[in-house]
């Protein structure tokens, strides 16, 4: 998701943080993609931060979401990343990109993050509809 938010918008993005639970996994993205990022935009900090082995990284997590103007959740978890008010608590727009929860008992975000902003974008109302668990009815 990096590289592709460099790709739209490289002269506007100052930072990316990228969070995870564990450091290997860091570990592994930082090899196979981040280093030739940080060649290419030299201009931007990327930093990375893991659940195991950084203290305090909960506080972290919600300092970054409410500075943040860009969310990517990239993960199938089945409980969501961050309560309401972490990304919501700023007026500034936002825009919260979920791509890894596909089946109805995961969720990146709870039901009133979801349901709180203007506009929604879908990539299919159907499939939505199906790996959520609700009917078409519903939307």
């Amino acid at each position: 998701m990096s590289r592709h938010a460099l790709l739209l918008g490289s002269t506007e993005i100052q930072n990316i943080r990228i969070f995870n639970g564990g450091q290997s996994r860091l570990d592994r993205l930082e090899k196979d993609a981040i280093s030739s990022l940080r060649t290419r935009y030299p201009q931007v900090n990327f930093r990375f931060v893991s659940r195991e082995t950084t203290p305090g990284f909960d506080t972290l997590v919600q300092l970054n979401l409410n500075s943040a103007y860009v969310v990517f959740c990239c993960t199938p978890f089945i409980e969501p990343l961050f309560p309401f008010r972490d990304p919501i608590s700023s007026p500034r727009p936002r825009f919260i990109s979920n791509i890894g929860s596909y089946k109805p008992h995961r969720q990146e975000i709870n039901t009133e993050t979801l349901l709180s902003g203007g506009k929604m974008f879908l990539d299919s109302k159907y499939a939505c509809l199906q790996e959520s668990g609700s009917s078409s009815q519903q939307m």
